[in-house]
């Protein structure tokens, strides 16, 4: 009787041994596994912070490339403006320009010669009086002519004064537009490198995002095949703990028994007509591998 028991237990034994091992495997699994887990969340972190620094830098260029555009479009719209007013004096001046004869000046003098030829012959040659009549007349209309065309010179000169200050201001405000004609080729230059700065900044931002969306995942995928094997590895030590209580229980029960028998033995020294009977039972607790205690 005492050698299937001794089976049982080493039985037992033996599957708590391979239990145990399994469960070590196990808990060993799982903590590499922990230790995987929190390597890549300490990636995963670093790349979100390294992404935080590229978005700071994306912001910067961002604003940078918006405050060059928008002087850009500040320096166009004067440029515009200027090229405006300009086309404007020249409309004005197309009129005023019809206006002006460069022929009045020798058309006073050609009249101003006739009219001292005229007075000449009429000092020096003799005439009839209806000759000479004739002759002061047509000095006379000379005279008239002359007045009106030295007026109409006067005007002229005006007129010439006006076209040259419109003129001048033409090729000052031509002058202005070209400067911010320039100014806006300057912030459009500053601009374009600006946002380049702002292509580059936005590409490495999407290539750490994507590493760090990546080593996220791995952190996931990790974590839930540890949590996998924990759930695993606490089965088995349930069912080692049962074991062990079952083990326990056997060993309490058999220490029951043995303490009855002891407990009869004891009993059956102490009363004669009961040695015999409880001789027998001793023995037979001795088959079964159990302790007898013959003191009282």
């Amino acid at each position: 009787m005492a050698q299937p028991r001794q089976a049982k237990k080493d039985e037992r034994f033996t599957e708590i041994d391979n239990l145990q091992t399994k469960y070590d495997a196990l808990v060993q699994k799982r903590n590499e596994l922990n230790d995987l887990a929190r390597q890549l969340r300490s990636e995963r972190d670093l790349l979100n912070k390294g992404n935080q620094e590229f978005r700071e830098r994306l912001d910067k260029a961002k604003k940078e490339r918006d405050e060059w555009n928008e002087k850009m479009r500040e320096a166009k719209a004067r440029r515009d403006e200027y090229q405006a007013q300009a086309k404007a004096l020249i409309a004005t001046k197309g009129p005023k320009s019809g206006e002006v004869s460069k022929s009045l000046p020798v058309q006073v003098r050609q009249l101003e010669r006739q009219i001292r030829d005229l007075e000449m012959e009429q000092q020096t040659q003799p005439h009839s009086i209806e000759a000479e009549r004739d002759l002061v007349k047509l000095i006379k209309a000379k005279q008239q002519e002359l007045t009106d065309l030295r007026k109409q010179l006067d005007a002229n000169r005006e007129i010439k004064v006006a076209l040259d200050d419109i003129d001048a201001g033409i090729d000052e405000l031509f002058k202005r537009a070209d400067e911010e004609h320039q100014q806006v080729q300057h912030f459009y230059e500053l601009g374009s490198a600006a946002h380049q700065k702002f292509v580059e900044a936005l590409e490495e931002a999407k290539t750490v995002q994507k590493e760090a969306n990546q080593k996220h995942r791995e952190f996931i995928a990790t974590r839930e095949r540890s949590d996998e094997i924990h759930a695993k590895a606490m089965e088995i030590r349930e069912s080692m703990l049962a074991i062990r209580g079952e083990e326990r229980a056997a060993r309490d029960a058999a220490r029951r028994e043995v303490q009855d028998i002891n407990k009869n033995v004891r009993q059956a020294l102490n009363d004669p007509k009961r040695r015999e009977e409880q001789a027998e039972d001793a023995i037979a607790a001795l088959k079964k591998g159990g302790k007898i205690s013959l003191g009282a």
